[in-house]
């Protein structure tokens, strides 16, 4: 069987974070991510893998609300704490406390806000658009020199 590969670049995003490394958050700080979307598959029978168009519509809108925004883990383990108190988000690790004001804060359902988990956030979110594809990854830059690369294999799990 022959299979095809396609790829679509997402937009860029702006957004701050303060990533855990043994159970302690960094210096807060931020990156301009880019994103690419791989798709390997068989060619339809208007011969393409997928359309472009919904693929990169799709990338722009689960990026779109991590825009110039603050990512902070909802997950993070113990002893970091998360609350909300009079319109703020505050974390706190025992050695750091960060309070930011609600709306600039995006809470992703992970346990860090590594690029490596950001990335497969984005992917889990396409996960619709990815019906028929072999397998899809998503490559996440946080730099030039400093990308994450998440894997989906229908039927299998990301990594």
């Amino acid at each position: 069987m022959t299979t095809t590969r396609i790829s679509v670049q997402g937009p860029y995003f702006g957004a701050a974070h303060a990533g855990l490394h043994r159970g302690r958050f960094e210096a807060l700080h931020g990156h301009t991510f880019t994103c690419r979307l791989e798709l390997v598959g068989s060619l339809d029978g208007g011969g393409m893998v997928a359309d472009f168009t919904p693929v990169r519509r799709a990338l722009a809108q689960v990026v779109e609300p991590l825009h110039r925004r603050t990512l902070m883990p909802d997950r993070a383990p113990d002893p970091v704490r998360h609350f909300e108190d009079e319109g703020m988000c505050v974390f706190d690790d025992g050695h750091r406390r960060f309070a930011f004001p609600v709306q600039d804060v995006v809470l992703l359902p992970v346990a860090n806000t590594s690029t490596e988990l950001i990335a497969r956030y984005l992917l889990d979110q396409l996960r619709p658009v990815l019906e028929g594809v072999e397998s899809a990854e998503l490559v996440l830059a946080e730099s030039p020199g400093a990308q994450a690369v998440a894997t989906y294999t229908p039927g299998g799990s990301s990594d």
